[in-house]
């Protein structure tokens, strides 16, 4: 992209907001930001804005604008937007979004630019680092009207590129209604990477057209439900990273679908049958149809096929010419990334693969490590054999009941 065409696609959003002016004395903002901006430059002056908005637009960004009137009503402001063509003066405060061109090229591409003065503008790049001003936005406007706020210009940019959350959603069911609430929280603290782990032992919980009798009985989401999750997911943009746990965590799979079952028993699935890969592909496809997105979490965690005697399984080995259960796994895990990304997807793991063991898990699978602590395979383990590591550990964020990796503050079910 040239330098002039870079410029001439730069949106802006432009929030005018007439109000009181006055000196500000306090140099510290009134209000508290998370996360804190990169930069924050404070003037003399400061602005009370009414309880009225008004935001135009040109019209290229209308959903943008139309979902921050929603969040901004829902705070108790009363907000309406349109064309500058229609607009329509009398509102105490005034928004506007247009098009404008910006210098600064500092900003890239999900950066933002947040200036205050007789009003607000929020310049950015692209229509997520609009996306990102205005959740700044929301938390500078979150006393309501009537409240001082002071000059200033906030230049930011995120630190991390992923910034997540994970939801177990099989062993306790949360409803649709949870997880948009939960991917709208997220995007108020600037997180854009939501993980739900759909399956495990307890319950299979995504729909599917392909293996009716997989999805547990009163403890799945119909298409309806996953589609209007999705579309909260793509407005806020917070990506939802699916997982389905195999091989192992897979009691409810081999219930929906027996054929998975490995001869070796201990609920996990049998890898050493071509049928399970086929089958996996299927399902994987069928999911990834219903929640488009640049990840997949395979799991692949707290399974073992040492010393197994299913029969299909001792058959691939000896197929493969690998010596043991571990070797398998690592065939598996290198099946499945084929799969993955011949889907255009990146696909995660949790630790538990030995990081030197051949036939060597492929680099380009981002390792999860939550548990840290085993020797040999501790985050340097993987750093240092060339893997690209994604922090998860679960210390003290794993918010689980009676867990001993579980912070004593936050001893509450997730």
């Amino acid at each position: 992209m040239t330098t002039r065409t870079f410029l001439k696609n730069i949106p802006i959003i432009i929030f005018t907001i007439f109000g009181s002016l006055a000196s500000a004395e306090n140099r510290e903002l009134p209000m508290p930001l998370v996360p804190y901006p990169q930069k924050v430059e404070l003037r003399k002056g400061s602005f009370t804005p009414n309880k009225r908005l008004f935001l135009s637009h040109d019209g290229t960004h209308g959903e943008l604008a139309d979902t921050c009137v929603k969040d901004l009503s829902a705070m108790g402001f009363i907000v309406s937007h349109s064309k500058p063509s229609a607009r329509t003066e009398g509102s105490i405060i005034k928004l506007e979004l247009e098009q404008e061109r910006v210098t600064d090229q500092k900003l890239g591409t999900v950066a933002y630019q947040l200036k205050i003065d007789s009003g607000v503008s929020i310049a950015a790049a692209t229509s997520e680092g609009l996306f990102w001003g205005t959740r700044t936005l929301l938390q500078i406007l979150h006393a309501g009207s009537e409240h001082a706020i002071p000059h200033l210009t906030i230049s930011d940019h995120p630190k991390f590129p992923y910034r997540g959350l994970m939801i177990d959603n099989a062993r306790n069911l949360h409803s649709i209604d949870f997880h948009i609430k939960t991917i709208k929280r997220m995007s108020s603290y600037k997180l854009n990477r939501y993980q739900i782990h759909f399956s495990d032992d307890q319950s299979y919980t995504l729909p599917s057209n392909a293996f009716p009798a997989l999805p547990t009985k009163d403890r799945h989401f119909t298409p309806a439900e996953i589609a209007k999750l999705m579309e909260v997911s793509r407005r806020y943009h917070v990506m939802v990273v699916p997982e389905i746990d195999v091989p192992g965590h897979a009691r409810a799979l081999i219930k929906g679908i027996p054929s998975l079952g490995c001869g070796g028993g201990d609920g996990k699935l049998c890898i050493g049958k071509e049928q399970t890969y086929k089958t996996l592909e299927k399902l994987f496809t069928e999911a990834m149809e219903m929640m488009p997105g640049a990840y997949w979490h395979l799991g692949a965690d707290e399974v073992h096929y040492q010393g197994t005697k299913c029969a299909d399984c001792l058959a691939r080995m000896k197929k493969e010419k690998l010596e043991n259960g571990d070797q398998l796994l690592n065939y598996f895990i290198n099946r499945m990334h084929g799969v993955i990304k011949s889907k255009n997807r990146q696909m995660l793991v949790w630790e538990g693969f030995s990081p030197t063991l051949k036939p060597m898990i492929h680099k380009d699978i981002i390792v999860c490590p939550f548990d840290i602590k085993h020797r040999g395979k501790m985050p340097a383990d993987y750093f240092d054999a060339g893997y690209k590591v994604l922090n998860t550990s679960w210390t003290p964020l794993y918010v689980a009941d009676n867990l001993y990796m579980t912070t004593p503050a936050n001893n509450s079910t997730a």
